[in-house]
C-alpha cells in the first residue's frame, strides 16, 4: 500500500492528508522505503521536470542519452556535438550538495541570515555560502528581468547612498568622506537612484537606474518593462510625467510636491511600503555594495512575489525550482570580477578636482 501512495501525490497537503492517514506500521513501511541518502542524479531529475532537456548550449531538444559520470546522467547534443548533464550552465553546475543542503541555505536566505549564520545551520563555509548566495542571485534576477507592467502602473524613485564595500584602496574612485560631514546634502548625483514601480495586478520592477535624480536616459532604459499601462501614477517630477506621455490614450495622476494624494485621490502608499521594506532589508545585510545591489533587489523582489502566491512552508521549495531552471552559469571570480552598473569615476570627479585644488 505504502509502495503505491509514494508516488501519487500532488501537492504538500495531499502528502500530508496521505500520511496522516496511514496505520502505525504502514509508516515504517513507508520510511523503509525511502532512500538513506538522496542519489546524485536526484536533483537533475527535478531541473529536468521543471525546465525540460535541452541543450544548454544551443538550446536544441536533438539529444541522446550519453551514459553516467558520478551518478548524474550524460547527455550529447547532435547539432552542436557537446556534452552536458542537466546541471551544467546551472548554479548548481560543479556542485555535490544534495537537495536538502540547498533548501535549507534558500530557507536562511529567505530569513535574511549573515553569511556565518548561514555557515552554522547548513554546514558549509563562509566562502561556500558567499558564492551560493551570489549564484543565486545572479540566477533569481534572469528572472526578474521578464517582468511586464500593464494596466495601473505606480511608478517613483527611491535614493540611496553609494556603498563602496569590498573596493581595495587602490581602486577607489574618491577619497575617504569623514563621517560628520558630506559634500552634498539630499538627493545629489552622489546618490543611487532605485526606480520601482507596481501595476494592478501584482507585477513589480525594481532597477538600480543611475545616480541623482530621475532623467530621461533612465526612463528610456525603464521603458522595456511597460507594456500597455492603462493609467500611470507618479509624483510631478519632469522625467516621470515626460515618461508617462510617451504612451497614447492613457490617464496621468500625478501627486504635487509637499502633498499625498492626486486631485482624484490616488497615491503613492503602495511604493512607499515597497522603499521601506527594502530599506528594512538592505540593513539586515550591514550595507550592501553597489556592485551587487541588483542581485539583493532581485532576491527581495522575489520574496515579495513569493508572499503573494505561495504559503509560507513552500517558499524555499518554490525558489529552488526557479532558480537553476535559469541557464545562468557563474564562477567564484565572476562574483568579484562583477563591474559596476556605471562607470563612479565620472560620478566622483568633482571629488578629483577638490583634490587637486
Amino acid at each position: 500500500m505504502a509502495k503505491d501512495i509514494i508516488f501519487c501525490f500532488i501537492n504538500y497537503e495531499d502528502l500530508k492528508q496521505l500520511v496522516d492517514s496511514l496505520f502505525v506500521d504502514e509508516i515504517n513501511i513507508l520510511k523503509s522505503l525511502l532512500p538513506a541518502n538522496e542519489e546524485p542524479n536526484s536533483i537533475n531529475k527535478l531541473i529536468e521536470r521543471n525546465r525540460g532537456t535541452l541543450c544548454p548550449n544551443c538550446g536544441s531538444t536533438n539529444i541522446v542519452k550519453n551514459g553516467f559520470k558520478n551518478g548524474r546522467e550524460k547527455f550529447k547534443c547532435k547539432d552542436c556535438n557537446k556534452y552536458f548533464s542537466l546541471n551544467t550552465n546551472s548554479i548548481l553546475f560543479k556542485t555535490n550538495k544534495n537537495y536538502s543542503s540547498w533548501i535549507n541555505f534558500i530557507h536562511c536566505e529567505l530569513l535574511v541570515l549573515t553569511l556565518n549564520e548561514e555557515s552554522y545551520e547548513c554546514g558549509i563555509s563562509q566562502t561556500t555560502a558567499f558564492s551560493w548566495r551570489h549564484k543565486l542571485y545572479h540566477s533569481i534576477s534572469e528572472v526578474s528581468k521578464n517582468v511586464r507592467l500593464n494596466g495601473e502602473i505606480y511608478i517613483d524613485g527611491k535614493f540611496t547612498s553609494i556603498n563602496l564595500k569590498g573596493t581595495k584602496p587602490e581602486n577607489m574612485p574618491r577619497y575617504s568622506k569623514k563621517r560628520t560631514s558630506s559634500t552634498y546634502r539630499g538627493i545629489s548625483h552622489h546618490k543611487v537612484c532605485i526606480l520601482c514601480a507596481i501595476d494592478e495586478y501584482d507585477n513589480l520592477v525594481i532597477r538600480v537606474a543611475g545616480t541623482g535624480r530621475e532623467n530621461s536616459i533612465m526612463m528610456e532604459n525603464f521603458l522595456q518593462y511597460v507594456e500597455t499601462p492603462t493609467r500611470i501614477i507618479c509624483d510631478d517630477a519632469h522625467s516621470l510625467v515626460t515618461f508617462a506621455k510617451k504612451f497614447e490614450n492613457i490617464e496621468i495622476e500625478t501627486i504635487k510636491f509637499g502633498t499625498y494624494k492626486s486631485y482624484n485621490g490616488y497615491s503613492l502608499s503602495e511604493i512607499n511600503k515597497i522603499h521601506a521594506e527594502i530599506d528594512t532589508d538592505l540593513k539586515c545585510r550591514n550595507g550592501v555594495s553597489l556592485r551587487h545591489l541588483q542581485g539583493y533587489l532581485d532576491i527581495y523582489w522575489f520574496k515579495k512575489m513569493l508572499t503573494y502566491t505561495v504559503v509560507y512552508q513552500d517558499r524555499s521549495k518554490q525558489l529552488f525550482n526557479k532558480a537553476p531552471s535559469q541557464y545562468t552559469k557563474m564562477y567564484i571570480k565572476d562574483i568579484f570580477l562583477k563591474s559596476m552598473p556605471f562607470n563612479l569615476k565620472a560620478v566622483y570627479a568633482d571629488f578629483k578636482d577638490k583634490l587637486n585644488n
